[in-house]
C-alpha cells in the first residue's frame, strides 16, 4: 500500500503552504564588541505543509532551519561573496507545530571557525512554545582558481 504524503501533494497543487513571510536581522555588538548576529523569520503556514491533518511536515521544518540560517550568513556578508553550503543540520522536534497557525524562526551565529560557520536556530510557535531546535554548519566555498 502506497502512502500519499499530504506535503507535497497539497503544496504542489496549490497555494495554502506558505502563505506569508518576513525576514528580519539584528546585526549589532555585544558589550566586548563581537559581531552578535541574529536572524527571525515570521512565517505564516496553512494546511499544504501538513504532513498529518493538521500537523507541518517534519522535512518542512527542515527546509525552514535551512532557510533561515541561511538566510542569516548571506544578509550578513559571512559567506565573503563566495557562497556557502549545507554541510550538516540537526534537528531535534519537541512539539507538534499546527497549522494553519504562525510561526518565528529564530538564527544566530554560535562561533566561527575558519570556513566553517555555527549557527543554533528554534522554531516558535504563537504561544511562546519551542518546537523544533537546530544546530546548522555551513561551510563557505573556496574560490575557483584557473
Amino acid at each position: 500500500m502506497s502512502h500519499q504524503n499530504p506535503l507535497f501533494n497539497k503544496t504542489v497543487t496549490h497555494n495554502d503552504g506558505l502563505k506569508k513571510q518576513l525576514y528580519l536581522l539584528r546585526d549589532e555588538l555585544d558589550a566586548q564588541g563581537a559581531p552578535d548576529r541574529e536572524g527571525y523569520l515570521l512565517l505564516e503556514l496553512g494546511g499544504g505543509v501538513a504532513g498529518q491533518d493538521g500537523i507541518a511536515h517534519g522535512g518542512f521544518l527542515s527546509i525552514v532551519m535551512d532557510q533561515v540560517t541561511g538566510t542569516l550568513i548571506g544578509l550578513t556578508g559571512l559567506e565573503g561573496g563566495l557562497g556557502m553550503y549545507t554541510v550538516a543540520l540537526n534537528l531535534s522536534y519537541h512539539k507538534p507545530v499546527f497549522v494553519p497557525s504562525v510561526i518565528i524562526a529564530t538564527a544566530k551565529i554560535s562561533r566561527i571557525e575558519r570556513r566553517r560557520i555555527h549557527v543554533d536556530a528554534s522554531i516558535v510557535d504563537m504561544q511562546g512554545d519551542t518546537c523544533t531546535t537546530a544546530e546548522a554548519i555551513f561551510v563557505q566555498k573556496r574560490p575557483e582558481t584557473l
